[in-house]
Formats: structure tokens, sequence, C-alpha cells
């Protein structure tokens, strides 16, 4: 029996509407795995995930059945409509978006310069 077979790794950035500083630390984890969970209902694997005050860094897998384009729009939909309940009315994410692609052997690379900014940009 044919299948196919994919494994691609991408590093999403994008920001909310104005660069406006709106996610808090209080809601962070909340935020943070509600945009996990609409990643994985659409195919996606998180690796890895940082969401500051005014924009995201998400490391996860493209979905072998749709496009980078789609994977983003899905996930800003969703998570807009949330964010609206959980952080504010007036939430939105910016139009646009980084989309890069990642090395298997860079996923580690990836997640600690992460990590070393978030530490960087909260002290």
């Amino acid at each position: 029996m044919p299948q196919s077979l994919a494994k691609v790794y991408l590093h999403i950035v994008f920001s909310t509407k104005n660069r406006i500083s709106i996610i808090q630390d209080e809601v962070r984890p909340l935020a943070q795995a509600y945009f996990v969970q609409v990643g994985a209902n659409l195919g996606s694997f998180t690796e890895e995930i940082f969401m500051m005050p005014d924009h995201i860094h998400w490391l996860c897998t493209l979905p072998r059945t749709i496009t980078i384009a789609d994977l983003v729009k899905n996930v800003k939909i969703s998570s807009s409509i949330k964010y609206k309940e959980l952080i504010h009315r007036d939430f939105e994410w910016q139009k646009g978006y980084g989309a890069f692609s990642v090395s298997q052997s860079k996923l580690e690379t990836v997640k600690s310069i992460s990590k070393t900014s978030w530490r960087i940009i909260k002290n």
C-alpha cells in the first residue's frame, strides 16, 4: 500500500496587531495551551512555543496535508477568537507572519535560543 511521509519543522513568528503588549504573564500558560491544541487539531505537533507580550514564536511540524499559509491562517483565526475571551475583547493578531524551515539537527538550537531570548526579555 502506498503512503506518504513528511517531517517538516517550522519556526513561525507573528505579532499582536500594532505590536501591543497585551499577553500578560498570568494568562500566558492558558493562551499557549490553547494555541498548542489548535495546532494539534490541524495535525501539527508543537515542539516548543514562546508567547511574548506582543508576539509568538511557535516551533512546530507542518501537517502533510495543508499549506503553511493555511496552518497559520487557521491557528490565528481560532486563537484570536479565544483570546478575545481570555485576554482582551479587542485582541487581534497582525496580518503577516514569518515562517522559517528548521533542520531536525537544529531543533535544540532553536529551542535554546528562544528560551534565552525569553529570559533576557523578562529580566
